[in-house]
């Protein structure tokens, strides 16, 4: 309630909150769309990057080094990012396609990693906790839609949501 009375609190906090609500606030609830997105998937080697000492590139820190996706001599590697990126794409619609939590989901490539790279299995081991995270975001903003600073709830992520479109 700090954010919404207009009190100072850390970026650490806003960020939770943030992550926590707009997502569920500024959907979209007039159509649902047929398409599972990849919410919380970057383009791997665009937005995040790991380089091991050596010089080979994974898609990201979160990776290890299970998704390599080229090196430093020979540069990033587009069939292997593509590959990668085709395939939790799959994952996602076959599995999350029936999933009540699909469309308000953020998981990413390396929630699906298991010790042979990105699969189907890794995805449905993290499904629960996933699942267990939105259902936590989906009180926590119904608890704020039904208390007494729904006005400046409502103008707060209206100017996120604004802030937001800028960057797309």
């Amino acid at each position: 309630h700090q954010i919404l009375e207009g009190k100072e609190v850390s970026p650490f906090l806003r960020a939770l909150f943030d992550r926590t609500v707009l997502p569920i606030y500024a959907r979209d609830n007039e159509r649902i769309s047929p398409i599972i997105s990849l919410k919380g998937m970057c383009i791997p080697g665009y937005r995040k990057l790991f380089v091991d000492t050596i010089g080979t590139f994974y898609m990201c820190e979160k990776m290890g080094g299970r998704v390599e996706i080229g090196n430093i001599k020979e540069g990033l590697n587009s069939k292997k990012i593509i590959q990668a990126f085709n395939t939790y794409s799959k994952i996602r619609n076959s599995l999350c396609k029936p999933c009540w939590a699909a469309r308000l989901c953020d998981s990413c490539a390396s929630s699906s990693l298991d010790l042979e790279g990105i699969t189907i299995e890794g995805q449905a081991m993290t499904c629960e906790s996933y699942k267990n995270k939105i259902l936590d975001g989906l009180a926590f903003t119904a608890s704020l839609l039904r208390s007494d600073t729904l006005v400046k709830f409502r103008d707060y992520y209206s100017e996120l949501i604004i802030e937001e479109e800028k960057w797309i």
